[in-house]
């Protein structure tokens, strides 16, 4: 469902992103192209990128060896309400994040922070849809439902938190990046993804959040997902 939702949302942002202006005329324009496609594009396969790609691969395979037994962990030692574990899902379907970028729309003075988290809500949506027809893999439970890596939910909530933490700073991250965990916690607790799944989602989140700004180089802060055996949270890096 939440592809559906996704792509539903997609559409709408792809078709209201580019207006800068109040004219139409802007759509599919070089402009548009170089700053939402090409720029984008090359910003995913820069050396910082490749280098969260490469963590964020390597830290997948580690904890797909384990996800067994942290799954069973969770199943036997859940510390996640049902009702908490639904605010999760919420979070991460893409209504809140559509909302955010609605109120940034109409409220932030600064367009291109609506601008930027629209395009990385964009870029997540077609590039985790991509990767989950593409590994085809099998949500826990026996569920005949091979679109489990990466988590999507948990990819829209870190995409959302590194966006909001280049609009608005290092306060905004603090407390966008313990939700998008929370997210990520919650598809586990609901038994909907395996471990790495949403350690995957995470870093596609990151690194899209990442990508789709109009000058990420600018940013001197790094948030890295740490999950393990009975440990989840994050990394904070700061470069002074």
């Amino acid at each position: 469902m939440w592809t559906e939702i996704k792509a539903l949302v997609l559409i709408l942002m792809l078709a209201f992103a580019p207006l800068k202006k109040a004219s139409s005329q802007e759509w599919l324009t070089p402009e548009f192209k170089k700053e939402n496609i090409t720029d984008v594009s090359k910003k995913l396969v820069d050396k910082t990128s490749l280098s969260l790609w490469f963590i964020g691969a390597v830290t997948s395979l580690h904890f797909k060896q384990i996800e067994n037994d942290a799954r069973e962990d969770w199943r036997n030692h859940q510390q996640m309400s049902a009702e908490l574990a639904n605010a999760g899902d919420f979070l991460g379907s893409g209504f809140a994040t559509a909302a955010i970028i609605a109120g940034q729309y109409y409220w932030d003075d600064n367009k291109e922070n609506w601008q930027n988290h629209a395009r990385a809500f964009a870029w997540e949506a077609a590039t985790v849809t991509v990767l989950k027809y593409s590994f085809g893999k099998q949500r826990p439970g026996d569920r005949n439902n091979y679109v489990s890596f990466p988590s999507g939910h948990t990819a829209t909530a870190f995409a959302t938190a590194t966006s909001l933490t280049y609009a608005y700073g290092w306060k905004a991250g603090f407390v966008a990046y313990p939700l998008a965990a929370f997210v990520g916690a919650s598809r586990m607790a609901d038994d909907m993804h395996w471990l790495s799944d949403v350690v995957a989602g995470a870093f596609v989140g990151i690194i899209i959040g990442r990508a789709t700004q109009s000058d990420p180089a600018q940013s001197s802060s790094l948030v890295v997902p740490v999950i393990d055996r009975g440990t989840l949270g994050l990394n904070y890096y700061y470069r002074f």
